[in-house]
């Protein structure tokens, strides 16, 4: 009784609390009521199917359409859910857009759009005398899911008094009024729909009923196509913002994205309509310049350099389609293909950094060796005396000016030479030497040794810089494909890349013909092969580059010219050469002095028929002296080679290498003719005297023409062989006919057989074999072999039994070879060893000699001792002899173990049978405690330094362990093994329960680089101390931890599988190489 008392009252009240709310719901609508003057319904429709359709492309066909803004003053009502009367009733329903024709479920500006409305579904509503019975709808199914699931035609608003639906497009309106709207279910009544014309494209024409029924008219009204868009901004501001009357912002801010990929951020600009047509000329301008073609950029650079802000019709009318994209909130340009600057892809593979910035060692500012050669010879024929030589090395590098000498000590005599100074300009790849220079010699100059300076342009100073002609190959992309790319028939490169325009460039190519094939297989499956051909020669260079050295001075020495009138003369050479094109190389060369001349010319180039290089001179001078000439020549065919289809070449490159059928592998002529009176600089003809005493000239054989061809042959599978075909004629001297022929073959187990025989005109018919037997097994560490010559010329036979070192230094760097020679008249024996220690390198030589002719035997013993003393800054260290820059690498200051170094990608490897503590092969070593050694580098190349990391003691950073280095002319590196020494970190992770975990990783993160400056017992702590780090550690089963060097600082703790950990922070004194106990970490989450 008491419970019907009770659901009573509740249906009383809730009846009374309806009633109140019919009665005054309808006074406070009027307030409800939003203004939609700046939204028609016609451009709210357009928009609606703008979200439903399921074509993407910015290019859409844009329709104009005639359409009539009518402010909608009718106040909208809700229909309240509530039970229908028994009544028959019937509700007219207008056939609408069906979303399911063309939707895009995937469309995240869709499901965005229906999420927003929070839109709840209402009783439907059905013809029948009978009382409806409300659906339930389950709350976990929103009204976009029941969109997806074709239930969307459902959903009707009821928009102005007429009791009429109003089909979905409506519900762009809810997006302008913030107040609830209800929606009803009814029965859809389907009309015929009459073509009129709309801002929809023909396959989504709305029903003209139904916005009749809105407001909307059928009188033509011209509008601008994108005036939907505009409105489409305002409604997503005023659902952003939740103002009931928000217009498009006159300035935003958006992506730049040309043909969907992102350039950067820019500002719009909207017109009087809302409508964003305008960019900012000035960033736009700067991010084209990157994307355009540099003709096509100059073009538009020209028209809208002088307008503040440029619109998108503009663009459009110099091919760059620009639209605004409300979805991404970007401006996207679409521009055709000829008109894109292509994305370059280098096929030369970049240096990667492989070590951290802060081990990219630079060079000290004063870094200086000097080398000490000795050797003491004793011979049996002078027992009294021995022979006592020695030469001294200097370098001194002060700011990258370096000054060298050689000291000459013999018979307690010091003779100087090679003194000079040497100035870099990297930047500029320029030389400077002043001193004992050599002038280099090309075509027919003669190379010569002059007191005086050199400028040169040296190419090597530039570690990456490509010199010599590459291919390049243009690409267009349609979409995502895989590009591979061929050079006779040989896989170079393979890319994945985006739909685009692509230059690849700096293909590598070989001498002679090229052929040079791109294979693309776009995302369809669809392969492309696109084909070309270029010669090349390694001697062109690079189209535009230049090289050149120029020298200026007087003879050095006496010994150094026979000709009697360049005694005091100056001396000029030089030459210099330009790639015009990347098929042509052209070079000029001179030496002059001021009696005499010698001019040159030589010109590379590579066509279809193959390389030719034509090289011409002509000498004269002073006194009468008659005018001559030389030429000469080179020519190299183009070698045919076998093409090969893709599909074959891909089953090769599993491991079935095509066969070579070719016998002719390739081959060269040249040829050479000198006029009678041409001569070099420094050429003399040599006098002697007679039997009467009387001078008479004697020709050093002065060539007149040489003509020779050289052929590489494939004799069969295994032997290969080389021709040389040649004749020689002078002016002073006979004819000379020569011809060789060489023949190779190396066997599976590593035994070489070379066969030779030769015929010349002057020394008749002559053969020759050389074996090469290797005595050690393929994985023993000590390489030892025996190779044995012999030749029908003077009978010669040569035998040498050689064991080759297996590290540079070490016990294993000893080696040594036993030597047998003889020929008609002598038998000779010999033997040398040669040991490297890490501070000096020693030779011993020891030689029997018997001579038949005259029954004479001579023994002689040779003691060679080599080292070298290096200083970098205030740091030395003695080292076996150094020839270019070095590195000089500190030991720890409690090292207690040798430390073996290596330079290059080289890796530290251990053997089983390695008993030394030591790895099998290493290029320095750091003995012991106050040790450096001295690594040897090579000039202007990157080079890395590796420590072996193993042996280091506790408290220094592993990570110091490796170094990068590009060393200029002779410089000197100091680097620290393992840094400065740090603090150890112990501890123990465990939990509230004091229960330890086990295999728990974790950083340490630093708080701040400045530590605390006060002192506790175990060390005091370095305020200036700022290499704080953060510190990975992994803890072990026991939940113990230990980090191995730790800078001084305060960290925070930090364990991957407790992100919501308490907050634990330690303070790290600076006790340099000791341990610091924290104790238990207590771990609470």
């Amino acid at each position: 009784m008491n419970q019907q008392i009770t659901h009573c009252s509740v249906i009383k009240v809730t009846s009374w609390v309806a009633g109140f709310l019919l009665f005054v719901f309808p006074v406070f609508l009027p307030f409800l009521t939003v203004s939609a003057d700046e939204i028609s319904d016609a451009e709210i429709a357009a928009f609606y199917h703008r979200l439903t359709s399921a074509e993407k492309s910015s290019t859409q066909a844009k329709t104009k359409a005639s359409q009539q803004q009518v402010t909608v003053t009718q106040k909208s009502k809700l229909l309240l859910n509530k039970e229908m009367p028994s009544k028959k009733r019937k509700q007219t329903r207008t056939a609408g857009p069906k979303i399911t024709d063309d939707l895009n479920k995937n469309d995240p500006a869709l499901i965005a759009f229906f999420e927003s409305l929070n839109i709840e579904e209402a009783i439907p509503v059905t013809e029948t005398d009978e009382p409806i019975t409300p659906t339930v709808i389950k709350k976990t199914e929103s009204v976009y899911e029941k969109t997806i699931n074709n239930q969307a035609d459902n959903l009707y608003v009821d928009i102005d008094d007429k009791g009429k639906a109003t089909p979905p497009l409506i519900a762009n309106k809810i997006i302008k009024t913030p107040a609830r709207v209800e929606v009803l279910s009814s029965t859809r009544e389907e009309t015929v729909t009459t073509k009129a014309e709309s801002t929809l494209p023909s396959s989504q024409n709305t029903n003209t009923t139904a916005l009749s029924s809105q407001g909307v008219s059928d009188d033509k009204q011209e509008s601008s196509p994108k005036s939907a868009k505009a409105n489409d901004l305002n409604a997503l501001f005023a659902k952003a913002f939740g103002k009931k009357t928000v217009s498009t912002p006159k300035e935003v801010t958006a992506e730049l994205r040309v043909n969907n990929s992102t350039k950067g951020e820019l500002k719009l600009f909207s017109n009087d309509q809302g409508v964003l047509d305008k960019v900012e000329t000035e960033p736009l301008l700067v991010l084209l310049k990157d994307v355009l073609k540099e003709h096509v950029y100059f073009r538009v650079n020209e028209k809208l350099k002088t307008q503040k802000k440029t619109q998108f019709a503009v663009l459009s009318e110099m091919g760059i389609d620009a639209e605004y994209n409300p979805t991404n909130l970007s401006l996207d340009l679409n521009i055709k293909n000829e008109l894109r600057r292509p994305n370059i892809l280098s096929m030369i593979s970049k240096k990667k950094a492989s070590v951290r910035s802060e081990n990219k060692i630079k060079a000290n500012e004063i870094s200086s060796f000097i080398n000490a050669y000795t050797t003491v010879g004793f011979n049996s024929q002078n027992e009294s005396d021995t022979d006592f030589k020695m030469k001294l090395e200097g370098s001194l590098n002060i700011g990258d000016k370096v000054l060298e000498t050689t000291v000459d000590v013999r018979d307690e005599e010091y003779t100087f030479s090679n003194t000079t100074l040497t100035f870099d300009q990297p930047e500029k790849l320029k030389r400077f030497t002043l001193g004992n220079i050599s002038s280099g010699n090309r075509n027919f100059q003669e190379n010569l040794s002059l007191n005086g300076i050199r400028v040169s342009k040296e190419f090597f100073m530039d570690p990456e810089l490509q010199i010599r002609p590459q291919a390049n190959e243009s690409l267009v992309l349609d979409s995502d494909s895989e590009v591979e790319v061929f050079i006779n028939n040989q896989l170079i490169r393979r890319f994945y890349l985006k739909e685009g325009v692509y230059s690849l460039e700096d293909i590598g190519l070989y001498n002679g013909a090229n052929n040079i094939r791109v294979r693309i297989k776009d995302e369809f499956g669809k392969i492309t092969v696109k084909s070309s051909e270029q010669f090349y020669d390694s001697h062109l260079l690079k189209s535009g580059l230049s090289l050149y050295a120029f020298s200026v001075g007087y003879l050095s020495n006496e010994e150094g010219y026979t000709n009697d009138s360049l005694e005091d003369e100056l001396i000029l050479s030089g030459y210099y050469q330009k790639g015009l094109t990347k098929d042509l190389t052209l070079s000029v060369d001179a030496q002059i002095t001021p009696n005499s001349y010698l001019l040159g010319t030589e010109v590379l180039t590579s066509v279809a028929l193959g390389s030719i290089k034509n090289s011409f001179a002509v000498s004269g001078g002073a006194d009468n002296q008659d005018t001559g000439y030389a030429t000469s020549f080179e020519f190299r065919p183009n070698r045919k080679r076998e093409y090969i289809s893709l599909d074959t070449l891909r089953e090769d490159m599993l491991g079935l290498e095509p066969p070579i059928n070719d016998f002719l592998n390739g081959w060269t002529i040249t040829g050479e003719y000198r006029s009678e009176n041409f001569s070099q600089i420094n050429e003399v003809q040599l006098d002697t005297v007679d039997e009467l005493g009387n001078i008479v000239e004697v020709s050093n054989q002065r060539l007149k023409s040489n003509l020779q061809t050289n052929f590489s042959l494939n004799l069969s599978e295994k032997w290969n062989g080389y021709l040389n075909l040649g004749i020689s004629d002078y002016y002073d001297a006979d004819e000379n006919i020569y011809a060789s022929l060489n023949t190779t073959r190396r066997f599976d187990n590593g035994v070489s057989l070379s066969l030779g025989a030769r015929y010349d005109s002057e020394d008749d018919f002559s053969m020759s074999m050389q074996l090469s037997v290797p005595l050690s097994h393929k994985s023993s560490r000590r390489k030892k072999s025996l190779d044995v010559l012999v030749n029908t010329k003077d009978s010669t036979l040569e035998s040498k039994l050689s064991v080759k070192p297996t590290s540079l230094v070490g016990t294993n760097s000893l080696a040594g070879s036993l030597e047998h020679y003889q020929d008609d008249d002598t038998r000779q024996q010999n033997l040398n060893v040669q040991y490297r220690h890490n501070r000096f390198e020693s030779t011993f030589a020891a030689h029997n000699r018997y001579s038949m002719s005259d029954s004479d035997n001579t023994q002689q013993l040779t003691v060679g001792f080599n080292t070298s003393l290096a200083c970098v800054g205030g740091n030395c260290a003695t080292s076996y002899p150094i020839n270019d820059s070095f590195a000089l690498v500190t030991g720890p200051s409690n090292q207690e173990a040798p430390i073996a170094i290596n330079n290059g990608n080289n890796r530290f490897r251990y053997s089983e049978d390695n008993d030394t503590g030591l790895p099998d092969n290493y290029t320095a070593l750091i003995p012991g405690k106050g040790d450096s050694a001295i690594v040897r580098l090579d000039s202007y190349r990157y080079q890395n330094i590796n420590i072996d990391e193993s042996t280091l003691p506790n408290g220094y950073d592993t990570e110091k362990t490796e170094f990068e280095v590009l060393p200029k002319y002779h410089q000197g590196f100091l680097i620290k093994a393992g840094g400065e020494p740090q603090t150890i970190l112990d501890g123990m992770l465990v939990d509230t329960a004091n229960k330890p975990l086990g295999f728990k990783g974790g950083q340490w993160i630093p708080v701040s680089s400045a530590v605390n400056s006060e002192a506790n017992d175990a060390g005091t702590i370095d305020a200036k101390n700022k290499e704080a780090k953060t510190i990975a550690f992994f803890s072990n089963k026991a939940g113990r931890f230990r980090v191995i060097s730790m800078p001084a600082g305060t960290y925070k703790l930090e364990l991957f599988d407790y992100p919501d950990m308490n907050d634990i922070q330690i303070s790290v004194p600076d006790l340099k190489g000791k341990v610091h106990q924290v104790g238990n970490l207590i771990i609470d989450e």
